[in-house]
């Protein structure tokens, strides 16, 4: 069973009651059942709504996109603003990334949203609908305003001017309708590879034409999220890069233990369920503040306490959904320590498992070779792969419970 059936039940809250849903480890929050951050939510939104770009970088499974809809749902309830959102994650060229800009866009109208969804239904695109779908029907009733409908089947046949098209269009909706319109980008990081997919050298032509179209959208608000920080860092903080300062870095706020406690409370009360302070205490610890790990532990816990007929979580319950979380997280650490062994170049891969090892242990990775160079580029490679990472600058294993599998691996 999914944990949400559907966008209407995102945006409305509706709570599935399986310990999957209650409990997600793989998809946002609702917004009314976010869990800390409030500030953020409204530090961000308020930017946005005020004109000025955000760019929020975490890694992955640490809520950046769940705070990054909240916000977009508190702004989705003001009249005068759109909201647009698209994710790079999974594109592979310029075509796919002007495609999903120019059908996001677009669905901020009514008419528009339910004629690109019939034809997408029935197949086609945008482009192969416009006589079909767009039609007569929409001439004159203000839907097609500022958008320039005619040159639309020709697009493709000039991936530049289908990427600027794309580019442009939210300011000429948002001008047009009077709008303030805020245009979330997530997984900003892979317009490098993107671009690069173009061509050579690709990846600066991108970055160049999006900032050409962006400074000139007065009416559009930009909030830039990214999982790679150190990327997300150098597209927004290096003079050298053409959206060098394009947006204010805004970081995410530990989620405190009070706002754990009072979260996971909220959340069990929705199914009459509770947790005594020795039960919510270990379950935060272990998490160790880590979003998705703290999520899988209070999962468990309540599966367990279902499987008792438990009214409550109790200690006894709260450390056996510790080891069932390790349990169930096993085939996924041993993917994670397949994916470390073949990591970047030979020498990186020789030495990156031992790296994350000794660093789950709490030893000093630069004791592994007489380069410090060559320990160096291995560290960097599993900053990049999300594995490790460096809050407070002493590196540590990202995922708790992946540490703590290490760690058992030398018992």
């Amino acid at each position: 069973m999914r944990p949400y059936h559907g966008i209407r039940d995102r945006i409305l809250g509706i709570v599935d009651t399986t310990p999957s849903a209650l409990f997600p480890t793989d998809e946002p929050l609702p917004p009314k059942h976010l869990i800390g951050r409030a500030d953020d939510v409204a530090e961000i939104a308020n930017s946005l709504k005020l004109g000025s770009n955000v760019v929020l970088s975490a890694p992955r499974r640490t809520g950046k996109t769940t705070v990054a809809g909240a916000a977009l749902a508190e702004l989705a309830q003001d009249p005068g603003v759109y909201v647009v959102a698209i994710d790079l994650f999974s594109m592979d060229g310029t075509d796919q990334l002007a495609d999903a800009l120019i059908g996001a866009t677009m669905s901020v109208r009514p008419a528009l949203r339910k004629a690109i969804r019939t034809a997408t239904q029935a197949g086609r695109t945008i482009y192969e609908s416009i006589g079909l779908t767009f039609g007569a029907r929409l001439v004159g009733t203000g839907d097609l305003d500022g958008i320039e409908i005619g040159v639309l089947p020709t697009l493709r046949n000039d991936p530049r001017k289908h990427l600027d098209y794309a580019l442009n269009l939210p300011e000429k909706i948002a001008a047009t309708d009077g709008k303030r319109l805020v245009l979330f980008i997530d997984e900003f990081q892979a317009v490098q590879r993107i671009g690069e997919n173009a061509s050579r050298g690709g990846a600066t032509v991108l970055k160049q034409q999006m900032r050409a179209a962006f400074q000139r959208s007065r009416h559009v608000s930009f909030l830039f999220a990214g999982s790679l920080e150190h990327m997300m860092g150098d597209l927004f903080g290096n003079k050298s890069e053409p959206v060098f300062s394009f947006g204010c870095f805004h970081s995410l706020r530990p989620i405190t233990e009070d706002e754990w406690r009072a979260g996971i409370t909220a959340r069990l009360k929705l199914v009459t369920v509770t947790a005594n302070d020795a039960a919510l205490d270990m379950l935060i610890e272990a998490g160790e503040g880590h979003p998705r790990a703290t999520m899988l532990l209070c999962q468990q816990a309540y599966e367990m306490a279902l499987l008792a007929g438990a009214p409550q979580i109790d200690a006894g319950i709260a450390a056996l959904a510790y080891d069932r979380a390790l349990r169930v997280e096993k085939p996924r650490h041993e993917q994670i320590v397949l994916g470390i062994q073949h990591i970047g170049t030979r020498a990186v891969s020789r030495l990156a498992l031992r790296a994350v090892s000794i660093i789950a242990n709490g030893g000093r990775p630069y004791t592994l070779a007489k380069h410090p160079a060559e320990v160096a580029r291995t560290l960097a490679a599993l900053r990049d792969a999300g594995i490790i990472d460096q809050p407070d600058g002493t590196w540590r294993v990202a995922d708790p419970l992946f540490a703590e599998y290490l760690r058992r691996l030398r018992r």
